[in-house]
């Protein structure tokens, strides 16, 4: 399978047609896992995507990746590059059950990272959030930090909304939504706005 392995950025004229065969490799991989996937989990995210796709495109900041197996694709990964920086937002993999035994998973960020070889990038930065993927394929975790400012008077009024907003990222995003739905086999449903707008406090 390695010997076979190819991939190629999707050009311009595609950016439209290559975005949405991406979303539904992405989608239905999730939905096999009875989940709801990232453009379900995120309200208007599809749409939102979609129009920065073309946006980006002709800015020629666009990486949107396509991985084969001979002539057959078996993933993708969809990226944004700044200067020397790589910024990866989601990849996708087809599921079949004869690639089950390989790391599709590996084998697409590995042609990601040729690719951002070959274009002098030096930081492929995979955004927030801890997943053990990211550290297994080398990644380091850096601490992020928020800068609050506000009025003396509306203190408060402030610490009380961060904390609520650590109780709803606990009890709704951790506990519910991580941890429950999933074990329970409860079908998700999108985020929550009030946490979407929140959870950032929560950090």
């Amino acid at each position: 399978m390695i010997d076979s392995l190819n991939s190629r950025m999707l050009p311009l004229e595609q950016t439209a047609e290559g975005f949405e065969t991406f979303y539904r490799a992405h989608q239905n991989h999730w939905q096999r896992q009875k989940r709801t996937g990232h453009f379900g989990d995120w309200p208007k995210s599809r749409e939102f995507h979609a129009e920065l796709v073309q946006t980006m495109a002709k800015l020629g900041r666009l990486r949107l990746l396509e991985v084969r197996c001979g002539s057959e694709p078996i993933g993708y990964k969809y990226a944004y590059r700044f200067g020397k920086t790589l910024v990866e937002y989601l990849d996708a993999r087809i599921d079949q059950s004869k690639y089950e035994r390989a790391s599709i998973g590996n084998l697409i960020f590995l042609e990601q990272v040729k690719w951002a070889c070959k274009e002098g990038v030096e930081v492929i930065d995979s955004l927030s959030g801890r997943y053990e993927h990211k550290l297994y394929m080398g990644g380091k975790l850096f601490p992020t930090r928020k800068l609050m400012i506000y009025r003396k008077r509306s203190w408060i009024r402030l610490n009380l909304f961060v904390l609520l907003a650590k109780l709803l990222n606990l009890i709704y995003y951790k506990i519910w939504f991580c941890r429950i739905c999933p074990r329970w086999n409860i079908s998700r449903r999108p985020l929550w706005k009030s946490w979407i707008r929140s959870h950032i406090f929560a950090r």
